[in-house]
């Protein structure tokens, strides 16, 4: 990767993320990471020290988890600076405190400190064990083009494309409307996603707000980003539809 363009103070593995970040609008697939991607980042993120006192006094007197991670931002930063350059003052600008906040909450165990076997008022953050094992699993299974995401992006993916389905039930044609009652709410959002991954269905994102917009000429190609492990998918839309939903869904009530 090209880093010439990107001059900052940061961590280079925080440049490259913030680079990635900053080239997405889709608010999803600023969560969602490729093999090489991951890789390059996992082969340049370091753990790092912190002072037990001052992350304690954060992490349970202030309560903000903001005011958790913009304590170890700073930390990475200047840690990576010394050992990296042998910098020890280093100016940095509010977006890469917020780009390295959000890399710290994406990559790291931050609330699972581990106590300095030597020195008991020092903790280590750690990389998150499952970001290591992501790439283990595409590794072994000669598998590169598996993507990268947390939990949590799938469930707001499932959330967005269940308002956008009961939009598309109140507000559908009537030629069509027979066919729509006979599908359930879980099979038209499986069926959602996988317009998504085609990429007829785009996602921006606007002062919090995110809209859908439809694309029916895709020019990016189908990428299986999260059925391709379908009977995850199908689990994770009946969780979140019965719980949001109150309804009793199982898996088999699928409609392929």
């Amino acid at each position: 990767m090209d880093l010439n363009k990107y001059k900052s103070n940061l961590p280079e593995d925080v440049i490259v993320f913030s680079k990635i970040i900053k080239e997405k609008i889709d608010p999803i697939k600023k969560e969602i990471f490729s093999f090489n991607e991951i890789s390059y980042i996992m082969n340049n993120i370091a753990s790092f020290p912190v002072k037990a006192d001052e992350y304690y006094t954060i992490r349970y007197d202030n309560e903000e988890e903001n005011s958790l991670l913009a304590m170890l931002a700073l930390s990475y930063i200047a840690y990576k600076g010394y050992k990296e350059n042998k910098k020890t003052n280093i100016n940095i600008s509010k977006d890469d405190l917020y780009y390295t906040m959000n890399f710290i909450k994406n990559f790291f165990e931050y609330n699972s400190p581990i106590k300095d076997q030597s020195k008991s008022h020092i903790l280590w953050i750690f990389p998150k064990m499952e970001t290591k094992r992501y790439l283990a699993n595409c590794i072994n299974e000669n598998n590169f083009d598996r993507f990268y995401y947390e939990e949590d992006t799938l469930t707001k993916l499932i959330l967005i494309m269940t308002g956008f389905t009961k939009y598309e039930y109140n507000n559908v044609d009537e030629n069509i409307e027979n066919e729509i009652n006979e599908l359930n709410l879980p099979t038209l959002i499986l069926a959602n996603i996988r317009l998504y991954e085609r990429g007829i269905l785009n996602l921006t994102s606007e002062k919090g707000n995110v809209s859908i917009s439809l694309k029916p000429s895709p020019l990016v190609a189908n990428k299986r980003i999260f059925t391709e492990n379908s009977h995850k998918v199908k689990e994770k839309i009946i969780n979140v539809v019965n719980q949001l939903e109150g309804e009793e869904y199982t898996i088999n009530d699928f409609i392929e």
